[in-house]
């Protein structure tokens, strides 16, 4: 009786019953490999090969995105604890998985690496062959990190606020309360005075308009990197928070990026900058806002709240992953479906047949003509947030109407918001808006 007992006991301790017994059982189905290299593999076939389904796309794109950007990182990981299983023995099927996984990582790190030919291309193609002065070289602590270090002559000035003292005409008490909280900005600008190539004077002004789907995110989450290097560059860069939907639906969000331009035009002096000249930027919704207050500028539909005389003109556009479709004129995968089930019943709160007219002019590709400024368009290929063929069509239309330059660069595999952290791929690709914007000021066009 007692041997059967001590028999039980140690099948007991031996089986499911032990804390570790399910993860083992889960290791003997997965061949003997342990399941976070499976867990790594597939991440890495999904950054590699992004499936390109319509209801798959948001889930690979917030996986893949960090991942790509990551891959450095990802690939150390990964050797080392290959290295330590080979050291214990782990198997040929654990050794596999671990060399299929570096081998993709590797990949991404190639395709990260080839931006800074993809940009200088489409620069080289745009505005002539060239690149942007330096300001010094980045330290090897700035380039390790995966977030941006701050520079010791950048400051920030913050939660500013550039809403009119009368608020938001015809809103009720709670939306001027939400008004009140959103409609602030950001400045960043050198405190010793840094011009752009070592100039005098007052200080050109980048506006960043964050995304987050017209629904989210903010001013203190994007763009980091860009808002960072150009500030050190002797840029006065100026992030913007706006009105979210579904509280407050479109164009609520363009109605305050007008607004922000305004007041930051209205007080450029107060903090260095020339109200002559002012670039816009964003990503993915942020380019979509960007892209539609560069091409309406001082347009009255979209800015009844200022007063006579306020200018709102942009004298140099950088969109990235931006969405410019708002009435599926492209004809793209993605639009239908995007206009149909989330921009008219979450954004626009209208009918796209009936209020055909509201989604035309929310709809860069719609407003674009002959007196653009210049753009500076960014997509990477393995976008599944936003299509890259949207990106396509808004450069082949702009090119065909506008006077202004158009210059396009399709980023060797990039997810969207690729520019959030200061990886191989958003230092290469700033390296470029860095360029363009300087060649925009010196240009003046």
């Amino acid at each position: 009786m007692k041997s059967a007992e001590r028999e039980s006991g140690r099948r007991n301790r031996g089986g499911a019953g032990r804390p570790g017994g399910p993860l083992r059982a889960l290791r003997r189905m997965a061949g003997g490999v342990p399941p976070r290299l499976w867990a790594g593999a597939a991440v890495t076939a999904n950054s590699v090969a992004p499936p390109s389904n319509y209801w798959l796309g948001a889930g690979s794109m917030m996986v893949g995105g960090p991942v790509n950007e990551l891959s450095p990182y990802l690939l150390g990981a990964s050797a080392a604890d290959a290295a330590v299983g080979v050291a214990k023995g782990r198997g040929a099927a654990a050794a596999a998985v671990s060399a299929l996984t570096i081998a993709g990582q590797a990949e991404l790190i190639r395709r990260a690496m080839a931006t800074g030919t993809a940009v200088d291309a489409a620069l080289d193609d745009a505005i002539g062959r060239g690149r942007p002065p330096s300001a010094g070289r980045e330290s090897l602590a700035a380039r390790l990190s995966p977030v941006p270090l701050r520079s010791g002559d950048v400051e920030v000035l913050r939660e500013i606020s550039y809403l009119d003292p009368d608020g938001v005409d015809g809103a009720d008490a709670a939306a001027h309360a939400r008004a009140e909280k959103l409609c602030r900005l950001d400045v960043y600008r050198s405190r010793s005075g840094t011009r752009p190539g070592g100039g005098s004077g007052p200080a050109p002004v980048l506006v960043h308009v964050h995304g987050g789907m017209w629904m989210g995110s903010d001013k203190r989450y994007e763009a980091l990197p860009l808002l960072h290097r150009m500030a050190a560059r002797g840029w006065v860069c100026v992030s913007v928070n706006y009105r979210l939907c579904p509280k407050d639906p479109f164009p609520a969000q363009i109605l305050d990026v007008k607004r922000a331009i305004a007041w930051v035009r209205a007080h450029a002096s107060e903090y260095g900058a020339d109200p002559s000249f002012i670039a816009i930027t964003g990503g993915s919704a942020g380019g979509h806002l960007a892209s539609l207050a560069a091409l309406t500028s001082n347009d009255p539909r979209l800015q009844p709240h200022l007063p006579d005389g306020a200018d709102t003109s942009i004298q140099a556009a950088v969109s990235q992953y931006g969405i410019y479709d708002f009435t599926a004129q492209s004809g793209t995968a993605h639009a239908t479906k995007r206009r149909d089930r989330f921009l008219a019943p979450m954004i626009l709160k209208k009918d796209p047949v009936d209020d055909a007219a509201d989604f035309a002019l929310a709809s860069p590709l719609l407003q674009a003509d002959a007196s653009a400024p210049p753009f500076f368009v960014l997509h990477g290929t393995d976008d599944t947030g936003v299509e890259i063929e949207e990106s396509r069509h808004f450069v082949r239309h702009l090119r065909n109407v506008s006077d202004g330059v158009v210059a396009f660069a399709e980023l060797p595999g990039a997810q969207h918001a690729y520019d959030h952290l200061n990886s191989i791929r958003t230092r290469r690709a700033g390296r470029g808006v860095e360029r363009f914007l300087e060649w925009a000021a010196a240009s003046r066009v």
